[in-house]
């Protein structure tokens, strides 16, 4: 789940991996925006990744608005075989979307309800 200040209705799910070869990112990304331009900062919602070994899918809300597989990746290493840490980070500037400027609200806050961890009993 990302989020970007100018975009403050729509959230980027994005697979992060090196291009084939290489140490650089490449990215798969699916967007969702919520409707009537409410911002997705004025109340709570449901994120939800589903990780399987064929594909990743995102959720806001129990909607499904991306699904990415091995074979979407071409081109990349696909990295997502293997057991991850969940990482949950307020990042401000970067790459993505850019470095903050005057419009930049702070202190900026991520505050979080809940997070939940399952694994298919069949998983080992």
């Amino acid at each position: 789940m990302e989020n970007i200040g100018s975009q403050p209705s729509v959230n980027h799910g994005s697979l992060h991996m090196p291009a084939a070869g290489t140490t650089n990112d490449s990215q798969l990304t699916g967007m969702y925006a919520l409707a009537n331009n409410v911002k997705l900062g004025d109340g709570f919602h449901t994120y939800a990744v589903e990780w399987s070994a064929a594909a990743i899918q995102f959720y806001v809300d129990d909607t499904l608005y991306e699904t990415q597989t091995p074979s979407a990746a071409t081109g990349r290493t696909w990295e997502f075989d293997h057991p991850f840490f969940i990482l949950l980070n307020v990042a401000v500037g970067g790459q993505f979307p850019c470095a903050p400027d005057t419009t930049t609200t702070f202190p900026q806050t991520m505050k979080v309800d809940w997070v939940r961890v399952y694994q298919p009993s069949d998983a080992g």
